[in-house]
């Protein structure tokens, strides 16, 4: 069985769910199970819009600029991302690099800033602004 989240807030110390009939309904199906809870601050993730642009015209520019094709574009995020520094904290003995899917929205708009300032200032790339 997979996992299911449920939102909800803190107060007094004490979990408000927002959909607590659902939780309630959930928890019956694990009946004499052992399970585990999980809790963890809410974390706005990025839009599809911001990943649109990342991955349809930032990474594109920078894959035509060098040389690259199209479908190449998952690469050049790789190659991107390593480039500017952008590794998992150590431990980290293969070099894996972080995800943007792990970063919150305001560092994925940070990333995406850096990004175009990093193509503007080594590859001469005016790319142009989302909005």
């Amino acid at each position: 069985m997979g996992v299911t989240a449920f939102g909800g807030t803190v107060t007094g110390g004490k979990l408000h769910l927002d959909a607590r009939r659902a939780f309630d309904a959930w928890l019956a199906t694990l009946e004499g199970q052992r399970v585990t809870l999980s809790v963890g601050k809410e974390q706005k993730r990025r839009s599809m819009k911001e990943a649109a642009y990342l991955f349809g015209v930032i990474y594109p520019a920078i894959a035509e600029h060098c040389g690259y094709e199209a479908y190449e574009v998952e690469e050049v995020h790789d190659a991107v991302m390593r480039e500017l520094g952008y590794m998992r904290p150590e431990p980290n003995p293969l070099n894996l690099r972080q995800s943007i899917r792990e970063m919150d929205r305001a560092a994925q708009s940070a990333y995406v800033d850096v990004v175009r300032r990093w193509a503007a200032k080594t590859f001469g790339l005016a790319i142009p602004d989302p909005r």
